[in-house]
Protein backbone atom coordinates (compact mmCIF):
# COMPACT_ATOMS: atom_id res chain seq x y z
CA UNK A 1 0.00 0.00 0.00
CA UNK A 2 1.50 3.60 -1.10
CA UNK A 3 2.17 5.86 1.63
CA UNK A 4 1.10 9.58 1.41
CA UNK A 5 4.23 11.03 0.52
CA UNK A 6 4.22 8.61 -2.16
CA UNK A 7 0.88 9.53 -3.31
CA UNK A 8 1.84 12.89 -3.13
CA UNK A 9 4.28 12.69 -4.90
CA UNK A 10 2.39 11.06 -8.11
CA UNK A 11 -0.37 13.62 -7.56
CA UNK A 12 2.58 16.27 -8.27
CA UNK A 13 3.77 13.94 -10.63
CA UNK A 14 0.33 13.99 -12.61
CA UNK A 15 -0.10 17.43 -12.33
CA UNK A 16 3.02 18.47 -13.88
CA UNK A 17 2.58 16.15 -16.77
CA UNK A 18 -0.91 18.21 -17.60
CA UNK A 19 1.27 21.08 -17.96
CA UNK A 20 4.48 20.26 -19.31
CA UNK A 21 5.57 18.43 -22.16
CA UNK A 22 9.01 17.11 -20.83
CA UNK A 23 7.35 15.76 -17.65
CA UNK A 24 4.18 13.90 -19.64
CA UNK A 25 7.02 12.12 -21.67
CA UNK A 26 8.59 10.97 -18.39
CA UNK A 27 5.58 10.32 -16.93
CA UNK A 28 4.24 7.82 -19.66
CA UNK A 29 7.85 6.12 -19.51
CA UNK A 30 7.33 5.63 -15.53
CA UNK A 31 3.73 4.13 -15.76
CA UNK A 32 5.07 1.89 -18.11
CA UNK A 33 7.77 1.26 -15.83
CA UNK A 34 10.39 1.41 -18.83
CA UNK A 35 13.77 3.09 -18.37
CA UNK A 36 14.36 6.16 -19.81
CA UNK A 37 17.62 8.37 -19.23
CA UNK A 38 17.01 11.65 -19.98
CA UNK A 39 19.36 14.62 -21.68
CA UNK A 40 19.05 17.83 -22.36
CA UNK A 41 18.22 17.64 -25.78
CA UNK A 42 15.20 16.31 -24.55
CA UNK A 43 14.25 19.48 -22.78
CA UNK A 44 15.08 21.48 -25.55
CA UNK A 45 12.89 19.55 -27.90
CA UNK A 46 10.04 19.56 -25.58
CA UNK A 47 10.21 23.58 -25.29
CA UNK A 48 9.97 23.92 -29.06
CA UNK A 49 7.33 21.59 -29.46
CA UNK A 50 5.48 23.27 -26.54
CA UNK A 51 5.75 26.64 -28.67
CA UNK A 52 4.44 24.97 -32.06
CA UNK A 53 1.15 23.99 -30.06
CA UNK A 54 1.25 27.49 -28.88
CA UNK A 55 1.73 29.00 -32.63
CA UNK A 56 4.53 30.98 -31.23
CA UNK A 57 6.25 28.85 -34.23
CA UNK A 58 4.87 27.95 -37.31
CA UNK A 59 7.70 25.72 -39.39
CA UNK A 60 10.28 23.41 -37.91
CA UNK A 61 13.12 20.87 -39.11
CA UNK A 62 14.48 18.91 -36.60
CA UNK A 63 18.10 17.16 -37.69
CA UNK A 64 19.16 14.24 -35.42
CA UNK A 65 21.04 11.27 -35.43
CA UNK A 66 18.89 8.13 -35.32
CA UNK A 67 17.33 5.90 -32.01
CA UNK A 68 17.92 9.63 -30.09
CA UNK A 69 14.14 9.23 -29.17
CA UNK A 70 13.08 11.89 -32.13
CA UNK A 71 9.91 10.14 -33.28
CA UNK A 72 8.92 8.43 -29.89
CA UNK A 73 9.09 12.09 -28.59
CA UNK A 74 7.33 14.11 -32.03
CA UNK A 75 5.01 11.57 -33.17
CA UNK A 76 3.46 9.71 -30.56
CA UNK A 77 3.82 11.59 -26.86
CA UNK A 78 3.66 15.29 -28.05
CA UNK A 79 0.44 14.85 -29.85
CA UNK A 80 -1.08 12.85 -26.67
CA UNK A 81 -0.03 15.80 -24.63
CA UNK A 82 -1.41 18.34 -27.16
CA UNK A 83 -4.60 16.52 -26.98
CA UNK A 84 -4.65 16.54 -23.67
CA UNK A 85 -4.19 19.86 -22.92
CA UNK A 86 -6.50 21.19 -25.72
CA UNK A 87 -8.65 18.83 -27.44
CA UNK A 88 -10.33 20.75 -29.88
CA UNK A 89 -9.90 20.91 -33.46
CA UNK A 90 -6.55 22.56 -32.75
CA UNK A 91 -4.94 19.73 -32.02
CA UNK A 92 -6.01 17.90 -35.37
CA UNK A 93 -2.91 16.23 -36.76
CA UNK A 94 -1.84 14.57 -39.57
CA UNK A 95 1.21 12.56 -39.82
CA UNK A 96 3.36 11.40 -42.66
CA UNK A 97 6.52 8.55 -43.12
CA UNK A 98 8.22 7.08 -46.20
CA UNK A 99 6.07 3.69 -45.64
CA UNK A 100 2.17 3.99 -44.44
CA UNK A 101 3.00 1.09 -42.03
CA UNK A 102 5.77 3.74 -40.11
CA UNK A 103 3.33 6.11 -40.43
CA UNK A 104 0.49 4.01 -38.74
CA UNK A 105 2.68 2.73 -36.25
CA UNK A 106 3.41 6.13 -34.87
CA UNK A 107 -0.51 6.96 -35.35
CA UNK A 108 -1.63 3.63 -33.38
CA UNK A 109 0.93 3.61 -30.25
CA UNK A 110 -0.69 7.63 -29.74
CA UNK A 111 -3.95 5.90 -30.21
CA UNK A 112 -2.83 3.52 -27.21
CA UNK A 113 -1.81 6.05 -24.98
CA UNK A 114 -4.85 8.08 -25.11
CA UNK A 115 -7.06 5.21 -24.24
CA UNK A 116 -4.85 4.10 -21.56
CA UNK A 117 -5.92 4.01 -17.86
CA UNK A 118 -3.23 6.32 -16.52
CA UNK A 119 -3.93 8.54 -19.86
CA UNK A 120 -7.46 9.01 -18.69
CA UNK A 121 -6.54 9.67 -15.02
CA UNK A 122 -4.90 12.70 -15.73
CA UNK A 123 -6.98 14.04 -19.22
CA UNK A 124 -10.18 12.49 -17.91
CA UNK A 125 -12.16 14.58 -20.26
CA UNK A 126 -10.67 13.21 -23.51
CA UNK A 127 -13.43 10.85 -24.79
CA UNK A 128 -12.85 8.96 -28.38
CA UNK A 129 -15.63 8.95 -30.82
CA UNK A 130 -13.92 6.90 -33.77
CA UNK A 131 -10.94 4.64 -33.37
CA UNK A 132 -8.79 3.09 -36.26
CA UNK A 133 -5.22 3.34 -36.60
CA UNK A 134 -5.12 5.33 -39.66
CA UNK A 135 -7.76 7.76 -38.26
CA UNK A 136 -9.14 8.26 -34.61
CA UNK A 137 -11.14 11.39 -33.41
CA UNK A 138 -12.11 12.56 -30.04
CA UNK A 139 -15.39 14.58 -28.57
CA UNK A 140 -13.60 17.48 -28.93
CA UNK A 141 -12.70 17.53 -32.11
CA UNK A 142 -8.59 16.43 -32.09
CA UNK A 143 -7.74 14.20 -34.64
CA UNK A 144 -5.17 11.97 -36.27
CA UNK A 145 -4.76 11.07 -39.69
CA UNK A 146 -1.24 9.06 -40.90
CA UNK A 147 -0.46 8.34 -44.30
CA UNK A 148 2.97 7.02 -46.20
CA UNK A 149 4.85 9.04 -48.65
CA UNK A 150 3.28 7.64 -51.44
CA UNK A 151 -0.19 7.06 -50.40
CA UNK A 152 -2.93 9.06 -51.08
CA UNK A 153 -3.87 11.37 -48.52
CA UNK A 154 -6.68 13.27 -50.61
CA UNK A 155 -9.58 13.95 -47.66
CA UNK A 156 -7.03 13.86 -45.16
CA UNK A 157 -5.89 17.16 -42.89
CA UNK A 158 -4.83 18.49 -39.66
CA UNK A 159 -3.95 21.96 -37.98
CA UNK A 160 -0.71 20.26 -37.46
CA UNK A 161 1.13 18.64 -40.19
CA UNK A 162 4.35 16.20 -39.16
CA UNK A 163 6.99 14.15 -41.67
CA UNK A 164 8.99 11.84 -40.14
CA UNK A 165 11.79 10.59 -42.16
CA UNK A 166 10.34 11.06 -45.46
CA UNK A 167 13.51 9.36 -46.59
CA UNK A 168 14.81 5.35 -46.06
CA UNK A 169 18.22 5.27 -46.07
CA UNK A 170 18.87 2.95 -48.71
CA UNK A 171 16.91 5.17 -50.66
CA UNK A 172 18.94 8.20 -50.17
CA UNK A 173 21.07 8.24 -53.30
CA UNK A 174 18.11 7.67 -55.87
CA UNK A 175 17.16 10.77 -57.35
CA UNK A 176 13.57 10.00 -58.38
CA UNK A 177 13.11 8.78 -54.98
CA UNK A 178 13.86 12.22 -53.34
CA UNK A 179 12.36 13.99 -56.00
CA UNK A 180 9.34 12.40 -55.06
CA UNK A 181 9.95 13.26 -51.44
CA UNK A 182 10.80 16.68 -52.16
CA UNK A 183 6.93 16.90 -53.84
CA UNK A 184 5.67 15.62 -51.27
CA UNK A 185 6.64 18.68 -49.01
CA UNK A 186 5.87 21.19 -52.23
CA UNK A 187 2.60 20.12 -53.43
CA UNK A 188 1.26 17.22 -51.27
CA UNK A 189 0.96 18.03 -47.71
CA UNK A 190 0.87 21.51 -47.45
CA UNK A 191 -2.74 21.73 -49.05
CA UNK A 192 -3.67 19.53 -45.84
CA UNK A 193 -3.95 22.20 -43.56
CA UNK A 194 -7.93 22.74 -41.72
CA UNK A 195 -6.41 26.37 -41.14
CA UNK A 196 -3.91 27.92 -43.45
CA UNK A 197 -3.36 30.76 -41.00
CA UNK A 198 -2.77 28.84 -37.66
CA UNK A 199 -1.79 25.32 -39.61
CA UNK A 200 2.00 24.19 -38.37
CA UNK A 201 4.51 22.30 -40.08
CA UNK A 202 7.06 20.10 -38.22
CA UNK A 203 9.64 17.86 -39.58
CA UNK A 204 12.32 15.47 -38.25
CA UNK A 205 15.14 13.58 -39.76
CA UNK A 206 18.35 12.23 -39.79
CA UNK A 207 20.15 13.58 -42.90
CA UNK A 208 21.34 11.10 -45.64
CA UNK A 209 21.80 13.53 -48.91
CA UNK A 210 22.30 17.29 -49.35
CA UNK A 211 19.27 17.19 -52.01
CA UNK A 212 17.36 15.08 -48.91
CA UNK A 213 13.99 16.86 -47.73
CA UNK A 214 15.74 19.10 -45.42
CA UNK A 215 17.82 20.27 -47.70
CA UNK A 216 15.28 20.60 -50.42
CA UNK A 217 13.70 23.15 -47.95
CA UNK A 218 17.07 25.01 -46.64
CA UNK A 219 17.58 26.01 -50.29
CA UNK A 220 13.88 27.09 -51.16
CA UNK A 221 13.98 29.62 -47.93
CA UNK A 222 16.40 31.71 -49.89
CA UNK A 223 13.37 32.98 -51.50
CA UNK A 224 11.81 35.56 -48.75
CA UNK A 225 8.20 34.53 -49.75
CA UNK A 226 8.59 30.98 -49.41
CA UNK A 227 8.31 29.20 -45.89
CA UNK A 228 10.74 29.80 -43.34
CA UNK A 229 12.05 27.23 -41.02
CA UNK A 230 13.23 27.28 -37.92
CA UNK A 231 16.27 24.74 -38.56
CA UNK A 232 17.28 22.49 -35.82
CA UNK A 233 20.93 20.73 -36.15
CA UNK A 234 21.46 18.26 -33.03
CA UNK A 235 24.78 16.19 -34.12
CA UNK A 236 26.45 13.67 -32.27
CA UNK A 237 29.63 15.67 -31.74
CA UNK A 238 29.94 19.20 -31.41
CA UNK A 239 31.75 20.20 -34.60
CA UNK A 240 32.25 23.75 -32.92
CA UNK A 241 31.79 25.65 -29.64
CA UNK A 242 28.10 25.84 -29.35
CA UNK A 243 25.17 26.97 -27.25
CA UNK A 244 22.18 25.94 -27.31
CA UNK A 245 19.79 28.42 -26.41
CA UNK A 246 15.50 28.93 -26.58
CA UNK A 247 14.23 31.97 -24.88
CA UNK A 248 17.12 33.14 -23.13
CA UNK A 249 17.44 29.43 -21.36
CA UNK A 250 20.89 27.71 -21.70
CA UNK A 251 20.34 23.98 -22.63
CA UNK A 252 24.26 23.08 -23.00
CA UNK A 253 27.41 24.54 -24.05
CA UNK A 254 29.13 22.02 -26.10
CA UNK A 255 33.12 22.24 -26.88
CA UNK A 256 34.40 20.30 -30.08
CA UNK A 257 33.85 16.77 -30.02
CA UNK A 258 31.35 16.75 -27.01
CA UNK A 259 28.57 14.21 -27.62
CA UNK A 260 25.27 14.70 -27.63
CA UNK A 261 23.75 11.94 -25.68
CA UNK A 262 26.62 9.70 -24.41
CA UNK A 263 24.33 8.00 -21.78
CA UNK A 264 22.67 6.64 -24.76
CA UNK A 265 25.54 6.95 -27.84
CA UNK A 266 29.14 7.30 -25.62
CA UNK A 267 32.65 7.37 -27.23
CA UNK A 268 32.35 3.09 -28.07
CA UNK A 269 29.57 3.19 -29.69
CA UNK A 270 30.52 6.53 -32.09
CA UNK A 271 33.77 5.28 -32.51
CA UNK A 272 32.45 1.71 -33.70
CA UNK A 273 29.71 3.93 -36.01
CA UNK A 274 32.49 5.86 -37.53
CA UNK A 275 34.38 2.70 -38.81
CA UNK A 276 31.38 0.65 -40.14
CA UNK A 277 29.28 3.35 -41.50
CA UNK A 278 32.25 5.40 -42.75
CA UNK A 279 31.22 8.59 -45.10
CA UNK A 280 27.26 8.05 -43.94
CA UNK A 281 28.11 8.30 -40.37
CA UNK A 282 28.70 12.36 -41.40
CA UNK A 283 25.01 12.46 -42.96
CA UNK A 284 22.97 10.47 -40.38
CA UNK A 285 25.02 11.13 -37.09
CA UNK A 286 26.62 14.35 -37.83
CA UNK A 287 24.04 16.29 -40.15
CA UNK A 288 26.61 17.29 -42.78
CA UNK A 289 25.26 15.06 -45.57
CA UNK A 290 26.81 13.93 -48.79
CA UNK A 291 26.07 11.10 -51.03
CA UNK A 292 26.66 7.20 -49.62
CA UNK A 293 29.08 6.44 -52.03
CA UNK A 294 31.90 8.07 -50.59
CA UNK A 295 34.09 11.37 -51.04
CA UNK A 296 36.70 11.53 -53.18
CA UNK A 297 38.10 14.25 -49.87
CA UNK A 298 38.14 12.84 -46.10
CA UNK A 299 37.46 17.12 -44.65
CA UNK A 300 38.93 15.32 -41.20
CA UNK A 301 42.38 15.03 -42.57
CA UNK A 302 42.28 19.06 -43.12
CA UNK A 303 44.78 20.46 -40.41
CA UNK A 304 43.38 23.13 -38.25
CA UNK A 305 45.89 25.73 -36.74
CA UNK A 306 44.84 27.58 -33.54
CA UNK A 307 45.73 31.08 -35.30
CA UNK A 308 43.83 33.39 -36.76
CA UNK A 309 44.45 33.42 -40.05
CA UNK A 310 46.69 37.42 -40.37
CA UNK A 311 48.76 36.07 -37.37
CA UNK A 312 49.38 31.91 -40.06
CA UNK A 313 50.44 34.16 -42.48
CA UNK A 314 52.81 36.47 -40.97
CA UNK A 315 54.53 33.82 -38.48
CA UNK A 316 55.43 31.48 -41.94
CA UNK A 317 56.40 34.32 -43.78
CA UNK A 318 53.64 33.28 -46.62
CA UNK A 319 53.36 35.14 -49.54
CA UNK A 320 50.13 34.27 -51.19
CA UNK A 321 48.56 33.67 -54.09
CA UNK A 322 44.78 33.75 -55.32
CA UNK A 323 42.94 30.97 -57.22
CA UNK A 324 39.73 31.95 -58.50
CA UNK A 325 37.18 29.97 -60.03
CA UNK A 326 34.31 31.96 -61.44
CA UNK A 327 30.38 30.43 -61.98
CA UNK A 328 29.58 29.42 -64.59
CA UNK A 329 26.42 31.17 -66.74
CA UNK A 330 25.42 28.20 -68.36
CA UNK A 331 25.01 26.38 -65.42
CA UNK A 332 23.40 29.19 -63.10
CA UNK A 333 20.38 28.89 -65.89
CA UNK A 334 19.97 25.11 -65.43
CA UNK A 335 20.05 25.21 -61.67
CA UNK A 336 17.68 26.27 -58.97
CA UNK A 337 20.56 26.65 -56.84
CA UNK A 338 23.52 28.01 -58.93
CA UNK A 339 27.30 27.68 -58.55
CA UNK A 340 29.38 29.74 -56.79
CA UNK A 341 32.19 32.07 -57.51
CA UNK A 342 35.34 31.23 -55.54
CA UNK A 343 38.42 33.18 -54.37
CA UNK A 344 41.11 30.60 -52.24
CA UNK A 345 43.56 32.54 -50.71
CA UNK A 346 46.60 30.34 -50.37
CA UNK A 347 50.35 29.75 -49.70
CA UNK A 348 52.71 27.07 -49.64
CA UNK A 349 55.44 27.43 -46.35
CA UNK A 350 58.73 26.08 -45.86
CA UNK A 351 57.64 22.53 -44.36
CA UNK A 352 55.79 22.32 -48.14
CA UNK A 353 52.16 22.66 -46.33
CA UNK A 354 49.30 24.04 -48.49
CA UNK A 355 47.73 26.94 -46.17
CA UNK A 356 44.36 28.06 -47.30
CA UNK A 357 44.48 31.28 -45.40
CA UNK A 358 41.00 32.67 -46.67
CA UNK A 359 38.48 31.81 -48.84
CA UNK A 360 35.29 33.73 -50.45
CA UNK A 361 32.27 31.80 -52.18
CA UNK A 362 29.33 33.37 -53.77
CA UNK A 363 26.47 33.30 -56.14
CA UNK A 364 27.67 36.26 -57.85
CA UNK A 365 29.92 37.23 -61.41
CA UNK A 366 31.01 40.32 -63.02
CA UNK A 367 31.49 42.86 -60.69
CA UNK A 368 30.10 41.69 -57.70
CA UNK A 369 32.87 39.35 -58.04
CA UNK A 370 35.35 41.63 -59.20
CA UNK A 371 34.69 44.04 -55.75
CA UNK A 372 35.30 41.33 -53.62
CA UNK A 373 38.29 40.60 -55.39
CA UNK A 374 39.87 44.30 -54.71
CA UNK A 375 38.76 43.68 -51.10
CA UNK A 376 40.90 40.56 -50.66
CA UNK A 377 43.69 42.10 -52.78
CA UNK A 378 43.74 44.87 -50.49
CA UNK A 379 43.85 42.83 -47.67
CA UNK A 380 46.32 40.27 -48.23
CA UNK A 381 48.54 41.62 -51.45
CA UNK A 382 48.85 38.51 -53.11
CA UNK A 383 52.10 37.78 -55.45
CA UNK A 384 49.77 36.53 -58.39
CA UNK A 385 45.97 36.09 -58.97
CA UNK A 386 45.10 32.95 -61.28
CA UNK A 387 42.02 31.55 -62.82
CA UNK A 388 41.03 29.74 -65.71
CA UNK A 389 42.14 30.42 -69.29
CA UNK A 390 39.35 30.55 -71.94
CA UNK A 391 36.21 32.76 -72.32
CA UNK A 392 35.54 33.17 -68.60
CA UNK A 393 38.95 34.85 -68.10
CA UNK A 394 37.89 36.76 -71.30
CA UNK A 395 34.78 37.64 -69.80
CA UNK A 396 36.36 39.20 -66.37
CA UNK A 397 39.82 40.73 -68.20
CA UNK A 398 37.56 43.58 -69.83
CA UNK A 399 36.29 44.38 -66.45
CA UNK A 400 39.63 44.19 -64.53
CA UNK A 401 40.89 46.83 -67.37
CA UNK A 402 37.92 49.19 -66.82
CA UNK A 403 38.49 48.94 -63.05
CA UNK A 404 42.22 49.30 -63.28
CA UNK A 405 41.41 52.86 -65.34
CA UNK A 406 39.42 53.81 -62.68
CA UNK A 407 41.52 53.87 -59.53
CA UNK A 408 44.59 54.93 -61.87
CA UNK A 409 46.89 51.90 -61.48
CA UNK A 410 47.44 48.79 -62.58
CA UNK A 411 47.45 46.58 -59.64
CA UNK A 412 47.94 42.87 -60.65
CA UNK A 413 48.52 40.40 -63.37
CA UNK A 414 45.57 37.36 -63.90
CA UNK A 415 47.79 34.31 -65.07
CA UNK A 416 45.85 32.06 -66.83
CA UNK A 417 45.28 28.10 -65.48
CA UNK A 418 44.88 25.35 -67.78
CA UNK A 419 41.62 23.31 -66.61
CA UNK A 420 41.82 19.72 -66.97
CA UNK A 421 38.60 17.95 -67.87
CA UNK A 422 38.07 15.44 -65.31
CA UNK A 423 37.00 17.19 -61.94
CA UNK A 424 38.52 14.48 -60.05
CA UNK A 425 41.69 14.04 -61.83
CA UNK A 426 42.38 17.91 -61.15
CA UNK A 427 42.12 17.43 -57.51
CA UNK A 428 44.02 14.42 -56.86
CA UNK A 429 46.82 16.35 -56.05
CA UNK A 430 44.79 18.23 -53.71
CA UNK A 431 43.76 14.76 -52.08
CA UNK A 432 47.83 13.82 -51.98
CA UNK A 433 48.21 16.35 -50.16
CA UNK A 434 45.33 15.97 -47.76
CA UNK A 435 46.25 12.45 -47.20
CA UNK A 436 49.55 13.99 -45.90
CA UNK A 437 47.95 15.98 -44.14
CA UNK A 438 49.37 18.99 -45.78
CA UNK A 439 46.50 20.97 -46.10
CA UNK A 440 45.94 23.23 -43.00
CA UNK A 441 43.43 25.99 -42.51
CA UNK A 442 42.65 28.54 -39.57
CA UNK A 443 40.87 27.01 -36.76
CA UNK A 444 37.48 28.43 -36.44
CA UNK A 445 37.30 29.85 -40.37
CA UNK A 446 33.77 31.09 -41.01
CA UNK A 447 34.15 29.64 -44.75
CA UNK A 448 35.42 26.62 -43.61
CA UNK A 449 32.25 24.32 -42.74
CA UNK A 450 31.01 25.40 -46.21
CA UNK A 451 34.15 23.81 -47.31
CA UNK A 452 34.20 21.03 -45.30
CA UNK A 453 30.83 19.99 -46.87
CA UNK A 454 31.81 20.29 -50.19
CA UNK A 455 34.83 18.19 -49.92
CA UNK A 456 33.03 15.71 -48.30
CA UNK A 457 30.29 15.41 -50.51
CA UNK A 458 32.91 15.55 -53.96
CA UNK A 459 32.68 14.50 -56.56
CA UNK A 460 29.36 13.65 -55.84
CA UNK A 461 28.02 16.32 -54.32
CA UNK A 462 25.82 19.00 -56.14
CA UNK A 463 28.15 21.75 -56.43
CA UNK A 464 32.06 21.37 -56.12
CA UNK A 465 33.24 25.12 -56.49
CA UNK A 466 35.12 25.31 -53.17
CA UNK A 467 36.79 21.87 -54.74
CA UNK A 468 37.92 23.25 -57.86
CA UNK A 469 39.48 26.31 -56.97
CA UNK A 470 42.30 24.88 -54.02
CA UNK A 471 42.95 22.06 -56.58
CA UNK A 472 43.75 24.67 -58.60
CA UNK A 473 46.08 26.43 -56.06
CA UNK A 474 47.91 22.99 -55.13
CA UNK A 475 48.50 21.77 -58.52
CA UNK A 476 49.86 25.73 -59.02
CA UNK A 477 51.89 25.98 -55.38
CA UNK A 478 53.61 22.40 -56.14
CA UNK A 479 55.92 24.15 -58.83
CA UNK A 480 56.60 27.19 -57.05
CA UNK A 481 59.30 27.65 -54.31
CA UNK A 482 58.18 27.69 -50.74
CA UNK A 483 58.33 30.52 -48.36
CA UNK A 484 61.18 30.92 -46.24
CA UNK A 485 59.68 31.32 -42.52
CA UNK A 486 61.18 34.25 -40.39
CA UNK A 487 64.05 33.64 -38.52
CA UNK A 488 65.45 35.57 -35.30
CA UNK A 489 68.69 35.51 -34.47
CA UNK A 490 69.23 37.12 -30.66
CA UNK A 491 72.23 39.73 -30.47
CA UNK A 492 72.54 39.58 -34.21
CA UNK A 493 70.83 42.92 -35.88
CA UNK A 494 69.31 44.32 -33.42
CA UNK A 495 67.12 41.21 -32.82
CA UNK A 496 64.98 42.15 -36.03
CA UNK A 497 63.23 39.18 -37.87
CA UNK A 498 65.16 38.17 -40.94
CA UNK A 499 64.10 35.25 -43.62
CA UNK A 500 65.47 31.89 -44.34
CA UNK A 501 67.24 33.41 -47.66
CA UNK A 502 68.95 35.66 -45.52
CA UNK A 503 70.27 33.39 -43.26
CA UNK A 504 71.75 30.76 -45.59
CA UNK A 505 73.43 34.31 -47.43
CA UNK A 506 75.31 35.24 -43.46
CA UNK A 507 75.75 31.34 -43.54
CA UNK A 508 77.29 30.80 -46.95
CA UNK A 509 79.47 34.23 -46.54
CA UNK A 510 80.97 33.46 -43.05
CA UNK A 511 81.96 30.28 -44.85
CA UNK A 512 83.76 32.24 -47.72
CA UNK A 513 85.77 34.25 -44.67
CA UNK A 514 86.73 31.22 -43.16
CA UNK A 515 88.00 29.84 -46.15
CA UNK A 516 89.61 32.91 -47.22
CA UNK A 517 91.62 33.41 -43.82
CA UNK A 518 92.72 29.58 -43.67
CA UNK A 519 94.45 30.25 -47.19
CA UNK A 520 96.11 33.27 -46.36
CA UNK A 521 97.36 31.15 -42.98
CA UNK A 522 98.65 28.60 -45.06
CA UNK A 523 99.96 30.83 -47.33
Amino acid sequence: MATRAEIRKELAFRELATRRLAYFVRYWFHVRQRELTWNWHLDYLCDILEAVQRREISRVIINIPPRFLKSELVCVSWHGWMVGVDDSPKSAMLSAAATGRLALRDSRRTLEMITSTWYKNIFPHVRLIKEEQAEWVTAGGASRNAAGRDGTITGLGGDHLVWDDLLLAKEANSEVIRAKACEFLDETLPPRHNDKKTGTITGIMQRLHEEDPTGHLLRRMKNPQADQYLHIVLPNEAPIFTAVAWKGRIYAKRKPGDLLFPARFGAKETAEAKATMRNNYDGQYQQQPSKQEGAELNPRMIVEIDKPAEAIVKDLGLILNFYIDIASKKKETQKDDPDRSVIAAMGRDSLNRIIIADMYAEQVRGDGLLDNLLAMWRKWKPRRIKMEAGALKNMFQPLLESRWREIGKRLFVIDPLQPDEDKVRRAQPLRANLMARSICVPMGATWLPDMRAEWRGFPNAAHDDRVDAPAYGVRDLEDLKPAEPPTRIAGFNNGNDITGAQLDALAAAAKKRQRQEQEAFWG
